[in-house]
Parts: structure tokens; sequence; C-alpha cells
């Protein structure tokens, strides 16, 4: 059987939307970058206005300014994932991360179609996966 090669598979477009998470996020993020395998991964967080330093905290560990250490209960085995993760700017726009800041909290729905609306610019990309900033997703899950 012949290997894919990661640049012939489409992008998996990720949604995340977050509102005073950052008791949750990276566990999630991390978890989720570090079962892509060779699934390229475009990640979209929409902040809804958190006021508890989730932003702050996922452009840290993005940067590698912080660094990640998998919480004691994680009900699998995890290795951080390399630092620094591109976060997408104009200059940037093919970066693996994006971070969207509404301002408000245009709720769940809201947040998850501000997120949609912005990775299906992208047209790579042939579908789509919603999640909870508390989820965990467990090596090999994203194909």
């Amino acid at each position: 059987m012949s290997q894919l090669n990661p640049l012939d598979v489409a992008p998996l477009g990720v949604v995340i939307v977050t509102f005073n998470s950052a008791d949750v996020i990276l566990d999630c993020l991390e978890t989720l970058l570090g079962a892509a395998g060779t699934t390229p991964l475009c990640v979209t967080v929409v902040d809804n206005g958190s006021d508890d330093g989730t932003v702050g905290l996922i452009e840290d560990w993005a940067s590698g300014r912080v660094a990640y250490v998998p919480p004691a209960d994680l009900p699998f085995a995890h290795q951080p994932v390399a630092k620094p993760i591109a976060l997408e700017t104009p200059a940037n726009p093919q970066a693996p991360l994006c971070l969207i800041l509404t301002g408000q909290n245009g709720g769940f729905a809201g947040g998850v179609n501000v997120g949609l609306a912005h990775l299906a610019r992208n047209p790579k990309i042939d579908r789509f996966w919603v999640l909870n900033p508390d989820g965990l997703v467990p090596a090999g899950v994203p194909t």
C-alpha cells in the first residue's frame, strides 16, 4: 500500500469557539495538533470577548513563551507539540493557527459561523470540524 504525501491531503478546517476558556484551551489545542499526524490542519480559534486571559495565553503558548505541561488527569499520553506555532496574519495567511477576536460574545453558534466563514475562504479545505474548547483529541482522530 502506498503512503499518501501530506501535500496531497486536503486540510481539515477546525473551528474552536472560546469564551473565558483559559483553563482548558491549551489542552484542546495541544491534543488536537498532536493528534493530527499527516493530516494538515487549519485551526481557527474564535474568541467571543474573553476577559480571563484566554487570548494572551494562546498567543504566549503559540510563541513558546508559555510551556505546556499535560495535566496529570489527561486520559491518554501526550507529548507537547513543537513551538513556535505560527499565527495567521495578513503577512502570513497560510499559518496553521488563526485567532479571531470578535470583541463580543455572539454565542457559540455566532462564533462557529465566524470561524466557518473564515475557513471557507480556503478552497483547499473540503471538510470542517467544530470542537468545544474543553475537548481533547487522542492521537489519530482527525483524518
